[in-house]
């Protein structure tokens, strides 16, 4: 049977532009760079539609666009002049609206650019003498309510920075060691972002001495091991979430991951409060936080002080449940999740899926696979390597009810390609001996 789909495609029309001339004091300047925003109001940054150079003249056309309102910006690629957007604006939250209809042309949406800001000062560490090289500075303008990144710049063998290219306006500062030997901080001297003083930029201004002494890092460290205190090697994501009131929330400060003796450090902190989340994305290990916590609203508090080191910060981890299992599929326990049932309709309910790692949302020929080989009956399927318990079973008449327990062990299949994380294929191998019949029983709590 064939099966046909008709779409009809309609072009949207075109034919309405844009054009201006873009000066320096006075003169037209070319190579600067015009972009062109559809703004509906939904996004904060508008939709980039087209983007064109100014002529050595300093002219410029923004042709083909079609019907809608527009917001207008102008950049300089090399940083020597301060970005603005149509009508003399900061930024595309306060530009002026342009609406175009059908083959309509908007013309003298122009610009006159002055030279550009910026911040320079030095970094070094808490002596105040020492420079430090490759820490970043990033820089955030104010726009309404919100503080949005604009660049940034990596401080010099001198411990010196310099970030060009800004427009007049309100800054805030942001220092970090990418490598964690120095505790990250804003100007001047702030925790978080909401705190930082503010950096106020006049028009074609180079302000200077905008300057930070970092101090060392602190640290918070320790192990994490399995149910049975066996260490979780290279395998569990640890994380120091620090609070954050602008946000409302706990957000990542450091992040790091067991080695392999399950032992971890999150680097780069600043003094203050964490909280520690430890996370396996295999799903082989249920998510916690320090200490013992479900969740992070329940978790401990760890306090760090200025460069120090905190250790015993250690996690043993349980297995992860069913429940995770499903949502991992993306189920929902309580509905098409639930152990008895099976949203793919292959006759398997999602435990026994989970039990013998197939997947529950895929229609799964069987749970196992059997075959004879001189006589004896080989039996092959996965395991679950941990949280589940496994118990081979015979019955020599089905009439009775009877099954008994075996005490033939299964061995792990050589070949392990295809198997899920989490679990082992096993054979099952078991001697020919008259009529028998054979069940494997999957149990957990």
């Amino acid at each position: 049977m064939l099966f046909a789909a008709c779409f009809s495609l309609a072009a949207a029309a075109r034919g309405a532009s844009i054009n201006g001339t873009v000066t320096v004091a006075g003169s037209g300047v070319g190579g600067i760079s015009v972009d062109v925003y559809i703004w509906d109001g939904e996004s904060s940054f508008g939709i980039l539609v087209a983007s064109v150079l100014t002529a050595p003249d300093g002219t410029y056309a923004a042709p083909d666009l079609a019907a809608g309102n527009y917001r207008v910006g102008f950049r300089d690629n090399g940083g020597n002049y301060a970005p603005m957007f149509y009508d003399n604006a900061g930024d595309i939250q306060s530009a002026t609206d342009l609406p175009l209809t059908t083959a309509q042309t908007a013309s003298g949406i122009n610009a006159a650019l002055v030279t550009a800001s910026s911040i320079g000062g030095t970094v070094t560490a808490a002596d105040g003498t020492a420079p430090l090289e490759s820490i970043a500075i990033t820089a955030f303008r104010q726009v309404g309510s919100d503080w949005e990144f604009v660049g940034g710049q990596i401080t010099d063998a001198n411990g010196v920075y310099l970030i060009t290219g800004l427009a007049a306006g309100s800054y805030r500062l942001e220092f970090n060691d990418s490598l964690g030997v120095y505790a990250g901080e804003f100007y001047n001297d702030k925790a978080s972002l909401a705190l930082a003083d503010t950096v106020n930029v006049p028009v074609s201004t180079s302000v200077q001495n905008i300057n930070a002494s970092l101090v060392a890092a602190s640290s918070i460290s320790g192990t994490v091991t399995g149910p049975d205190g066996s260490p979780l090697s290279g395998m569990i994501n640890v994380n120091a979430l620090a609070y954050s009131g602008a946000q409302g929330a706990w957000i990542t400060a450091s992040a790091g991951s067991t080695d392999a003796a399950g032992n971890y450090t999150l680097t780069g902190l600043s003094a203050g409060t964490y909280r520690v989340q430890f996370v396996d994305y295999s799903g082989n290990y249920a998510t916690e936080y320090y200490d013992d916590a479900a969740d992070v609203d329940s978790a401990t508090n760890v306090v760090v002080g200025a460069a120090a080191v905190t250790s015993g910060i250690n996690a043993a981890l349980s297995f992860a449940g069913y429940n995770t299992w499903a949502t991992n599929y993306g189920l929902d326990p309580a509905t098409n999740g639930a152990a008895s049932a099976d949203p793919d309709t292959d006759g398997f309910l999602n435990g026994s899926e989970y039990a013998f790692g197939t997947d529950p949302t895929f229609a799964t020929p069987g749970l196992i696979s059997s075959s004879y080989a001189s006589n004896n009956l080989v039996m092959t399927y996965m395991e679950k390597l941990n949280g589940v318990s496994y118990t081979g079973q015979t019955n020599s008449d089905l009439r009775s009810g009877v099954w008994n327990d075996t005490v033939i062990a299964p061995v792990d299949d050589p070949d392990q390609a295809g198997v899920p994380t989490g679990y082992s294929r096993k054979i099952l191998t078991s001697p020919g001996s008259g009529k028998l019949f054979y069940r494997l029983k999957a149990s957990w709590n």
